[in-house]
């Protein structure tokens, strides 16, 4: 099956640009992907931006301790959820599943997908997401993309210093 994978950027509107320059748009390889995201647990939260809207999250797997994201930008023109390379090491990888895209360079990359649970701030938690690998080397300061997959699951509000998000 294939798909989308959406854009990460230019998003730009009147005072706020919270993409970087250029498409990500690619396909999903492999089986059927499992589109059964599960809110675990509700929450809400408020925080202050300057350039983009940046959030710290928590990706859990098998591991023991949980893979700390600093920075992960959250991207309303991506369709999915990434995370770098960097940072997918402590992961588990689906062997019979992966996620390409073409980035600004215009090659096509292909990377590893991850089923994951995300924890947000306000305590949100929401199990079975797929993430996909993706070389973010070209972001400033970004550990992961959060996309449309997870946007959708609640209410992202921007205002003119801040953003909410709450389910």
């Amino acid at each position: 099956m294939s798909g989308k994978i959406g854009l990460v950027g230019p998003i730009i509107n009147t005072d706020l640009d919270v993409c970087f320059g250029g498409k990500v748009v690619g396909i999903i390889d492999g089986e059927k992907e499992d589109r059964n995201v599960k809110v675990e647990k509700h929450g809400a939260f408020t925080l202050t931006y300057d350039e983009h809207l940046n959030s710290m999250a928590f990706i859990m797997q098998d591991q023991e301790y949980p893979i700390v994201l600093h920075s992960a930008r959250w991207d309303t023109g991506s369709e999915y959820t990434y995370i770098s390379i960097h940072k997918a090491a402590g992961l588990n990888a689906d062997k019979y599943k992966t996620r390409s895209a073409t980035g600004i360079d215009g090659k096509t990359h292909k990377g590893k997908l991850y089923t994951v649970t995300v924890e947000l701030p306000g305590g949100i938690r929401i199990s079975n997401v797929d993430i996909g690998e993706l070389d973010l080397s070209m972001m400033r300061e970004c550990d992961a993309i959060i996309g449309m997959d997870l946007i959708k699951q609640g209410k992202l509000t921007v205002d003119k210093d801040r953003f909410s998000f709450e389910i």
